[in-house]
């Protein structure tokens, strides 16, 4: 048993979004028949959507990933980087513990969209991150006994939760981010405030129409582990 604990910085938030606001988001991604690409092989199907925010006119991108067995959602990100050599992302640990990024880069032909988060030193200068959202799966418990997370399907969920734990199988000493099919997990770049809750992505985003801000966990995505995990 680790001699660290995560901060207890997470809360789970539901994100509605209704089919109007995802009809005009500047991700087509409506269905999983919508998909840039769907790599690996197996039964299952998960989902991930790479929201920008970056103001050009497509913002978020989607892509399929199958498998079998156990798979978390860093492995799911770590073999869609591997298959697309437009897309690439800085991270540290691995889709078995401890993974977490600073920064997604992906060229779609026609612009260059790269998002880093900052070091959190100076509010609000670097306070840009990366927030990490899901929908069906699991997520956060304890190890070997992870917690159910509701969504998900073969459709864009019009409703998500920040995640309470990593994307890692195991992140920081917890259950990490568990895929099921049907699974989606969602990467979205943005501002956070002084207490670092991830502020709501703007209307056109795939994760618009945020009620109020989630909070994200930011060892698992961003930033130096001192923020991220307090020693017993």
């Amino acid at each position: 048993m680790t001699d660290m604990t995560i901060r207890t910085i997470v809360t789970l938030g539901l994100l509605a979004a209704t089919p109007a606001a995802h009809a005009a988001a500047t991700s087509p991604v409506i269905t999983t028949d919508d998909l840039l690409s769907v790599v690996g092989s197996g039964a299952n199907l998960a989902t991930i959507v790479i929201d920008f925010n970056d103001g050009t006119s497509r913002e978020s991108f989607a892509w399929g990933y199958r498998f079998d067995g156990e798979a978390s959602g860093a492995d799911m990100i770590l073999a869609v980087t591997a298959a697309d050599p437009a897309l690439s992302v800085v991270s540290f640990g691995s889709g078995a513990s401890g993974f977490f990024l600073t920064e997604i880069r992906y060229d779609d032909g026609s612009a260059v969209h790269n998002a880093t988060s900052g070091s959190f030193a100076n509010f609000p200068d670097d306070y840009d991150s990366w927030g990490y959202y899901l929908s069906g799966g699991f997520a956060g418990g304890a190890i070997g006994s992870p917690d159910s997370v509701a969504g998900g399907g073969d459709r864009l969920p019009t409703g998500w939760v920040s995640s309470p734990a990593g994307a890692s199988a195991e992140s920081f000493g917890s259950s990490g981010r568990l895929l099921t099919d049907g699974a989606w997990d969602a990467w979205s770049f943005g501002p956070s405030d002084a207490s670092y809750s991830h502020i709501a992505p703007p209307s056109g985003s795939p994760l618009a129409a945020v009620p109020e801000p989630s909070i994200v966990l930011l060892g698992s995505l961003l930033g130096p582990l001192t923020l991220l995990r307090r020693r017993r």
